[in-house]
């Protein structure tokens, strides 16, 4: 007999705990067709549509057959334009629209991307950093001596640099601990109506307590000491751990905690989620929260007041993060 689940109001980032129950659900029918009832559902952010995706993917790897029913016309058109049917085997709408030539809204959003080789990380950066500022009110002209890029070509490449960084992370940690199939999804949206931007970056590599296993920054063998760990500059590009390897890393370290700043330092807020634990910061605190079903990677949601972004200090903030020049000899000015 086919079982039937039903798939969440909201799948997103703020609603982690129920999300996540039920995506657990879904493996208690391994060999089996599932209907999901998405007759309720009325939203999901690009975390949310990073976790749908990725665990419809997986569960249809267990040879279930999956159906999606009752899903609202205007919410099929929203997913095929995010790409999340693209590769999809063995999951059915009927109501799936027709893939068709569209217009590019990199400026608003970037569809469901899965990165699958290191040469992709720079351009995934580029277009998430793109979504971010691409309706900004940051200036776009240049500098009338022409000698420098305008300050929407400055910000946006701040942006690219700090998430490229975060995603090298993503990707390293799963290769480091042997886990050289692990996945990485990243989306983004911006929401006209609230005038926030919403960004994912979704791994399933080892977590960051398996990561910084051994690293002098671990305080203590929990999944929130970890995080805390990886929020430190420099912290994440796991170096002293490396040595001990005799590898090398080619990140520096502050994509998390740069995106942190950044993101807080624009009246945003910051979700980490690595194995039990999960991490919210905002500009009123920050707290952690004990999860039921853990996650066996590491998920990094940003929300952010584009407005803001051109107004905050970026260089004095990437400067407070990583004073010393890098590497890659990255001019914030």
């Amino acid at each position: 007999m086919p079982a039937s689940l039903i798939l969440p109001k909201k799948v997103s980032v703020v609603t982690l705990p129920s999300t996540m129950a039920f995506f657990a659900s879904l493996y208690s029918h391994e060999g089996e067709e599932i209907h999901i009832d998405c007759s309720q559902f009325d939203f999901a952010d690009p975390m949310g549509l990073c976790f749908l995706r990725y665990h419809l993917d997986l569960v249809t790897y267990l040879d279930c057959t999956v159906h999606l029913d009752g899903l609202v016309d205007w919410l099929a058109l929203y997913l095929e334009r995010m790409d999340f049917f693209a590769g999809l085997d063995k999951v059915y709408c009927l109501n799936k629209p027709a893939t068709r030539v569209r217009a590019s809204l990199d400026h608003v959003l970037v569809e469901m991307t899965k990165i699958e080789y290191e040469h992709e990380i720079d351009a995934a950066a580029g277009r998430l950093a793109k979504a971010m500022v691409g309706a900004s009110e940051t200036s776009t002209e240049p500098d009338p001596d022409g000698m420098k890029p305008s300050p929407a070509d400055r910000l946006q490449a701040v942006l690219q640099y700090v998430y490229s960084e975060l995603i090298n992370n993503a990707a390293f940690h799963g290769r480091a601990r042997g886990r050289k199939q692990s996945e990485i999804w990243v989306a983004a949206q911006y929401y006209k109506k609230s005038g926030d931007v919403r960004l994912a970056i979704l791994d399933d590599g080892c977590g960051f307590l398996e990561s910084l296993r051994g690293h002098s920054a671990l305080m203590e063998e929990t999944d929130a000491s970890a995080i805390e760990a990886a929020l430190r500059p420099r912290v994440s590009c796991n170096r002293d751990v490396l040595r001990g390897r005799g590898l090398d890393s080619a990140n520096q370290g502050i994509g998390l905690t740069a995106s942190k700043a950044l993101t807080i330092a624009a009246k945003g807020t910051v979700d980490i989620f690595s194995g039990r634990a999960w991490y919210r910061e905002n500009p009123t605190g920050r707290h952690f929260r004990q999860l039921r079903f853990p996650w066996q990677g590491v998920g990094v949601a940003l929300t952010m007041e584009r407005a803001l972004l051109q107004e905050i200090e970026i260089a004095s903030i990437i400067s407070n993060v990583a004073p010393l020049r890098e590497r890659r000899s990255f001019n914030f000015e």
